[in-house]
């Protein structure tokens, strides 16, 4: 049987395995989830995976690098391979030091990638610079529908930046950032996530006709305050109703 998916995790790899693991996910036209995590494969090794990623013959679409050592550098391999690569859509990078810089690198290819669905980077060292990098993306990523980022330094200042991005994107369905559910700012992010997940990307389609609003919007899974947000942006639908 051909092999589907590959757990490395805690086995020393680092370099010269990262190199050996480079040419395997280009070969091998089945493989679609590695995992990597916690084997300082730092920078020099996750670039020779991203050189991989970016060959035309890579299946894989589940990466675990975690906790490998993996600074800016590393990220910045991984963004150019994002750039190319259509068929990763989890990536999880928690627990590494790629900081703002890292980021910066990664955001700025998210709006050119439509494949990546899930993206982890708790714990980085991402501070308020890393976070509005992602906020002035995130009105033009497409592809993107889950985002963690708790347990980095970002305080009041770059949450607000997300809640502003996150405002203008209908796709992100989970936006992890803090705990504190209580506080005003992660209170309305949880709120415009909630909007997403009710199928907020519906407005996008100026085609539906009229008749069609109300349908539409009864398959959608929705609470009364949801409910009132998808009505006040397209009042006509109760206009149509009462005529």
């Amino acid at each position: 049987q051909s092999l589907q998916k590959l757990d490395l995790r805690s086995n020393g790899i680092e370099v010269e395995g990262s190199m050996a693991l480079s040419t395997l996910i280009t070969r091998s036209t089945t493989l679609n989830s590695l995992g990597l995590a916690m084997n300082g494969i730092g920078d020099v090794g996750i670039a020779a995976i991203a050189q991989g990623l970016q060959h035309h013959q890579c299946y894989l679409q589940d990466l675990d690098v975690s906790d490998n050592r993996i600074g800016h550098k590393g990220a910045a391999a991984l963004s150019n391979s994002l750039l190319t690569n259509t068929r990763l859509q989890d990536l999880n990078l928690a627990f590494n030091s790629i900081g703002s810089m890292g980021a910066i690198s990664i955001a700025s290819v998210l709006d050119q990638n439509v494949t990546l669905r899930r993206l982890s980077l708790r714990r980085n060292g991402i501070d308020n610079m890393g976070a509005c990098a992602f906020a002035t993306k995130l009105p033009t990523m497409r592809g993107l529908k889950e985002l963690v980022m708790i347990n980095n330094p970002i305080d009041h200042e770059g949450s607000r930046e997300l809640l502003q991005g996150l405002r203008n994107n209908m796709e992100l369905v989970y936006l992890h950032v803090g705990d504190k559910k209580s506080e005003p700012i992660l209170k309305e992010i949880f709120h415009w996530i909630r909007l997403n997940q009710a199928g907020r990307r519906i407005f996008r389609r100026s085609d539906l006709p009229l008749a069609l609003w109300p349908r539409m919007l009864s398959r959608l899974t929705m609470d009364n305050d949801v409910l009132f947000h998808f009505l006040s942006q397209k009042p006509e639908i109760l206009e149509y109703s009462y005529t």
